[in-house]
């Protein structure tokens, strides 16, 4: 689902992570917990870079969530910033 990415890359095969997917992956975790009434725990990831990305992932329905993009990119200190780059 490479429809609206805008990259070079955007053509090749493989998978997507961080902020490509943020917006869709959050639409995903709120149609899974409609869908299972809140009784499937959700893990929220895929683009969570600051505060806000969190938040939102748990608004949509997620129990927990896992950074992993961020801190590859922002570090360890990214759990601590509202904005991306502000670490």
């Amino acid at each position: 689902m490479r429809d609206d990415l805008k990259s070079r890359h955007g053509h090749e095969p493989g998978g997507l992570s961080g902020r490509p997917i943020t917006s869709m992956v959050t639409a995903f975790i709120a149609h899974i917990y409609k869908i299972t009434g809140g009784r499937l725990p959700i893990i929220g990831v895929g683009g969570i870079f600051h505060a806000q990305d969190a938040y939102d992932k748990i608004r949509a329905g997620a129990n927990a969530v896992q950074i992993y993009t961020g801190w590859i990119y922002e570090g360890p200190g990214v759990v601590k910033t509202d904005q991306p780059g502000t670490t």
